[in-house]
């Protein structure tokens, strides 16, 4: 066969959503590529498999109901704030934009590792992910932070933390299973990447937030202790004062 008709036909298959779905059981290297097109990648099959980005917006309710449900199993019944609700959301359709700009603009430069190595150290998320030459990542800390905060306040455990995030993760795995939709294995490192960025900002400002309370507990139980002492320290001074002069013995009145 001719190298520029398979290439035409590569156009075809990949305007056909059932031929899609049949190329994702199929052996034959269409992600790398038409290997037909004069020795090199078809321009057209490049990139042809349903991106994760796209994937994810298509099923973003799906994904989300599922992501809640495993949640919930893990948890049980709990508190709840409408900034609870909000967190996972939010992550996901960062992480929609992520992937996209990830797709389009990979990290060419080289990491200052330096600077990555001072921000793991002061558990500063935003400053690990500017160093490591991604931006949009800052983001995805942030507000993984703040749910990480709304989930101690409402009494949830680190482990709750942790697993809110791997059950998105296994909901996009399971659904795209279910649908038969390849992920690459650059795409499902980026989605790792995500997670990773994710579960660590909000690990992060849930142990800064808790070590700041059990300071302040600390503080306010020493307080207290001083201010028993102080009573006592008191009521010595003043039977003393008695003793001394006379209007009190040493067994009492």
């Amino acid at each position: 066969m001719i190298p520029g008709l398979l290439c035409c036909a590569c156009y075809f298959l990949k305007k056909s959503v059932i031929l899609r779905r049949y190329l994702a059981h199929c052996t034959y290297p269409w992600n790398d590529g038409c290997m037909f097109y004069l020795g090199n990648p078809c321009p057209v099959m490049k990139g042809f498999a349903t991106m994760l980005h796209e994937f994810l917006l298509e099923n973003e309710r799906e994904i989300l109901a599922m992501t809640e449900q495993k949640s919930l199993e893990l948890a049980g019944v709990r508190p709840s704030s409408v900034q609870l609700k909000q967190g996972l959301p939010i992550f996901y359709k960062q992480l929609m934009t992520v992937l996209q700009l990830a797709q389009k603009s990979p990290v060419l430069s080289k990491n200052d590792t330096d600077k990555m190595g001072t921000a793991a150290a002061n558990s500063d998320e935003p400053a690990l992910a500017l160093a490591s030459l991604r931006p949009d990542d800052i983001e995805l800390a942030k507000a993984a932070g703040r749910h990480g905060v709304e989930l101690l306040r409402l009494g949830y455990t680190l482990s709750h933390v942790v697993h809110a995030y791997g059950s998105m993760c296994q909901a996009i795995t399971e659904l795209a299973n279910k649908h038969s939709v390849v992920i690459t294995a650059h795409e499902f490192h980026d989605l790792n990447r995500c997670l990773d960025v994710a579960i660590a900002g909000a690990v992060t400002e849930f142990q800064a937030l808790r070590n700041t309370q059990e300071k302040t507990r600390e503080v306010e139980h020493l307080g207290f202790l001083a201010h028993e002492l102080r009573n006592a320290l008191s009521s010595v001074t003043m039977s003393s004062q008695l003793i001394k002069r006379g209007l009190v013995g040493f067994g009492g009145s």
